[in-house]
């Protein structure tokens, strides 16, 4: 970690003047254009780096660290922008990608469909002099949530804390989740490990449901887990996946931002416990398993 500490400072020294350029460009830009909004300079933790360099590895099937390079990562190097309104969250991302032409692959709207974990802002990346800048955009009370967590979220919403509970339990999956497994495992040591890995896990996909709803999975997950998450219905009933519009098989592994719906009349196979990754479908199944 010392050593990737090391290259980080390096290499912000060699690009310090074009990101204090882009800083200065994006605040007068806002400016002339009539959008109120604080511009501050992130660099990516040192941990949440290495973490990042490893997945970029493991894509390319490699375990050394060094042959994917600082220049790969995309959000190294973020400018934030914090909004006094939504509105203008839009309207500065417009004028952003204006002003510097921006990678197509990489633009993502997490405020019109927030992240599992109530995270929401508009990214864009850049490229500068060979330097690839991110910019995240959001109102500062996206910014407080992201901050803060759900502390912030609930004190936010100023309603009776009972009421709270109940939205919290129906809308944030991370709680159904948990709540989930705490059913399943009396036993703390196992209660532990599977939150471990499944909740905490180092990499998750996010899927769309028909409805246009966004599900975090375990990396490596299926359309038979998300059938189960959305309930035992449709779970033990499932015939068929329908995946970005095309038929799939059902230990198809989901990728990012499949748009996945289901056709119904169906029953669980015996292959479908060896394709699953979540505690809550491998439960399901073998409780089907057993009432036969």
């Amino acid at each position: 970690m010392k050593i990737l500490q090391e290259k980080i400072n390096e290499y912000f020294d060699v690009n310090k003047d074009t990101l204090d350029r882009v800083v200065f460009n994006i605040e007068r830009t806002l400016r002339d254009n009539n959008i109120k909004g604080v511009v501050k300079l992130r660099i990516k933790e040192v941990y949440s780096t290495y973490k990042k360099l490893n997945k970029l590895n493991r894509k390319l099937n490699h375990s050394n660290t060094n042959i994917v390079t600082l220049d790969a990562v995309h959000d190294l190097f973020a400018v934030k922008i914090i909004t006094d309104d939504y509105l203008d969250c839009y309207k500065a991302v417009a004028v952003i990608n204006k002003e510097y032409v921006p990678a197509k692959s990489i633009i993502k709207d997490f405020i019109a469909v927030p992240k599992t974990n109530l995270y929401q802002s508009l990214h864009t990346v850049f490229s500068v002099n060979n330097c690839l800048v991110q910019a995240q955009i959001r109102t500062n009370d996206m910014d407080m949530v992201d901050t803060y967590g759900l502390p912030y979220y609930i004190y936010s919403k100023n309603k009776p804390f009972r009421e709270l509970q109940d939205e919290i339990r129906e809308n944030l999956q991370f709680c159904k989740d948990l709540n989930f497994l705490s059913e399943y495992f009396e036993r703390n040591d196992l209660y532990v490990e599977k939150v471990k890995k499944e909740l905490f896990a180092n990499e998750h996909v996010y899927v769309r449901t028909k409805n246009n709803k966004t599900i975090e999975l375990p990396l490596g997950s299926t359309p038979i887990d998300l059938a189960f998450l959305e309930g035992d219905s449709t779970g033990y009933n499932l015939d068929r996946a329908i995946v970005n519009g095309i038929e799939v098989p059902l230990d198809y592994e989901l990728k990012n931002n499949d748009r996945v719906s289901f056709v119904m009349g169906g029953s669980p196979e015996d292959y479908w416990l060896d394709s699953v990754k979540t505690t809550r479908a491998k439960e399901k199944i073998l409780e089907y398993k057993r009432l036969l």
